[in-house]
């Protein structure tokens, strides 16, 4: 905890005493029932007393009445608003969340202290190796309850079983299980989702990385996985209210485009709302994930940046509580998902390497810092790579730090407290010399 906190550590230990504001309070009242379980805050996914702003937190109540709960969030002991399980942390201090229904006495969990992020220089960040082995290829990792979760193949190896995925509880030493197809991974409420590979009827489900149980879809939605919000995961044209256990079709609206079209890249989770945004810049949004309305005309605000005709290019992501929109010809970003302003050094860059043949863009919040990447590939097969950084997530700055490291980025992820980066050196920049993954821990 920083210095500048522990005041309001008094502070908050006065209250719990005088309020009984901490560990799991109960609000006495005699005539009412008593929930059954426990409330939590997670942070990030993860279970952690202490958080910085802009992370992401989470209630997680452990109870299983079939009733609905409605939540109430408090900064410092003072109720901020009514909100869903999930909200971000935008200013310092010491986070609780309550839960409420209907003939229940309110329960109230313990405290989160969330600090404000100084003084990190993106420049003396220290970057480490992942352990693997010699031949195995890193593709994707998530942290699930103790747990990290990875997959990847054998660099080499072109048969059907040179897949794998693993865990280990630290980043070495891997549990390694060979699959027939590339694993990807989606997140629940606390809970891991696998993409269950060959026909994309269903996922695989885990609370902590090692034990999955099979979940069919109800149509065929390809490699799409879940974005959760609101107690709800929306997974393309499925949704489940049960945290994955089963699914559901989801509203057709939910991909449509202004000219009524019904496909789309991505949908998003952010601030209490799900977004879905179209190849033509037409976004829907949600609260429950079912019922979806139009932000009227919003395409208007992305025409000079959609490339017709090259719709994989674009997206939609929330991170630390800003919204981004991803273009061929520029990024855009977003403070309430409605008004939409330029991210001028970003897209400069686009527009200087327009020449570029393809692009693949990577973006997360990682504790206090924004990092983004773009990787360009000339049609020759020569690559070039933009890394930039941010404080606020709105004025962004260049990064040299990995050009003796890369010269092509394939993945970018922060997972508990660490952000990873896989990539590759190539022999004047066209010959494969060596595939890694580094990482460096934020806090």
């Amino acid at each position: 905890m920083k210095n500048g906190n522990k005041a309001f550590a008094v502070l908050w230990m006065v209250m719990c005493i005088v309020f009984a504001g901490c560990n799991n309070t109960i609000i006495s009242d005699s005539n009412l029932n008593t929930f059954g379980g426990y409330l939590h805050i997670y942070v990030n996914n993860d279970i952690s007393s202490e958080a910085y702003e802009g992370d992401m937190l989470t209630a997680v109540y452990t109870g299983q009445e079939n009733i609905e709960i409605n939540y109430s969030w408090q900064i410092n002991g003072q109720n901020i608003g009514e909100y869903d399980d999930v909200v971000f942390a935008t200013d310092a201090g010491y986070y609780t969340v309550s839960i409420r229904a209907e003939n229940y006495r309110e329960l109230r969990s313990d405290a989160v202290i969330v600090s404000k992020y100084e003084g990190l220089d993106i420049n003396e960040l220290k970057w480490n190796v992942l352990e693997l082995d010699v031949d195995d290829v890193f593709t994707e990792i998530e942290y699930i309850n103790g747990m990290y979760v990875i997959s990847g193949y054998e660099f080499g190896n072109t048969s059907s079983t040179r897949y794998f995925y693993g865990y280990s509880n630290v980043l070495s030493n891997w549990n390694k299980i060979k699959h027939n197809g590339n694993t990807y991974y989606g997140k629940g409420n606390n809970r891991l989702l696998k993409l269950r590979f060959g026909d994309g009827r269903g996922v695989y489900w885990s609370d902590e990385g090692i034990n999955w149980n099979l979940s069919e879809y109800p149509v065929n939605i390809g490699q799409v996985l879940g974005i959760y919000g609101n107690g709800v995961i929306v997974n393309g044209m499925v949704l489940s209210e049960n945290n994955g256990e089963s699914w559901i079709n989801a509203p057709s609206n939910i991909l449509k485009s202004h000219q009524g079209n019904t496909y789309a890249n991505g949908v998003a989770f952010g601030n209490g709302y799900f977004r879905s945004f179209s190849n033509e810049g037409n976004i829907m949004y949600s609260i429950n994930g079912k019922e979806w309305k139009e932000i009227e005309n919003s395409y208007i605000q992305f025409e000079n940046y959609i490339e017709f005709g090259n719709f994989n290019y674009s997206g939609i992501y929330c991170k630390g509580g800003i919204w981004y929109a991803q273009f061929r010809y520029g990024v855009l970003y977003s403070e309430d998902g409605l008004v939409w302003k330029h991210l001028e050094n970003i897209s400069n860059w686009i527009n200087d390497n327009s020449d570029v043949g393809h692009f693949e863009f990577g973006i997360e919040y990682a504790g206090g810092l924004y990092i983004k990447y773009i990787q360009g590939s000339y049609i020759n097969g020569i690559n070039k790579i933009g890394v930039f950084y941010s404080i606020d997530g709105k004025y962004w700055q260049q990064y040299d730090g990995l050009k003796n490291i890369f010269d092509r980025i394939t993945y970018l992820k922060y997972v508990n407290g660490s952000i990873f980066i896989c990539g590759s050196i190539r022999d004047n920049n066209i010959d494969l010399v060596e595939i890694k993954t580094i990482y460096s821990t934020m806090k």
